[in-house]
């Protein structure tokens, strides 16, 4: 089995687990071992991911040090952790999140490694996409928008339509202003990653 952690990259006031993470199957018993435990402090794989935009790979999960007494622990002997790997990623205002995979494999293949970090990247791109507003554009809005995107001029939207070049215009004017985008292309473009067309 394969477990995941993902969650924000912790700040200097973010040093509990429950405080950054944000989904996980890990088992609750192993949860609770890493929230008492300073992250920001005992976690070299958290301090690794701050100063690096690649993939770690580690046979520990989030620290090495434990408890007050800071005696070293090894956590590869926990069923489902021997390997570790970090995978940094950054949402559409560069805020930096991880999503840090744990299983028995002795190593990650690159194709493994590319496979997770494309998922992961599309977990957050979808999570970070505001929910699809079906009544933010008009329907004839969304109609002369769908055809933009199929590349279709105004004169082509106009007789598809059977409207006029003119309404045509106006429609793809206003949907661009909601969408705030700088073009009709741009408006299209954004209304397609918002599921609106």
């Amino acid at each position: 089995m394969t477990f995941y952690l993902t969650g924000r990259c912790p700040s200097v006031f973010q040093r509990r687990l429950s405080e950054i993470a944000l989904a996980t199957n890990w088992p609750e018993d192993h949860i609770a071992r890493y929230e008492n435990v300073d992250l920001i402090v005992e976690s070299e794989i958290l301090q690794r991911l701050k100063s690096t935009g690649l993939p770690i790979i580690a046979d520990e999960l989030l620290y090495i040090k434990y408890g007050e007494r800071g005696r070293d622990q090894n956590h590869s002997s926990l069923d489902g952790f021997a390997k570790s790997i970090a995978l940094p990623v950054f949402d559409a205002e560069q805020r930096p999140y991880f999503f840090l995979f744990s299983g028995n494999m002795h190593h990650f293949e690159d194709r493994l490694m590319s496979e997770l970090l494309l998922q992961s990247m599309r977990l957050l791109l979808n999570a970070s996409l505001p929910p699809p507003r079906k009544d933010l554009l008009s329907l004839r809005e969304t109609d002369c928008l769908g055809w933009v995107a199929a590349g279709k001029s105004s004169g082509e939207i106009a007789t598809i339509l059977s409207l006029s070049a003119h309404t045509v215009n106006e429609y793809l004017q206003s949907a661009t202003k909601k969408l705030n985008a700088i073009n009709r292309t741009q408006a299209a473009v954004t209304a397609t990653m918002m599921g609106l067309l």
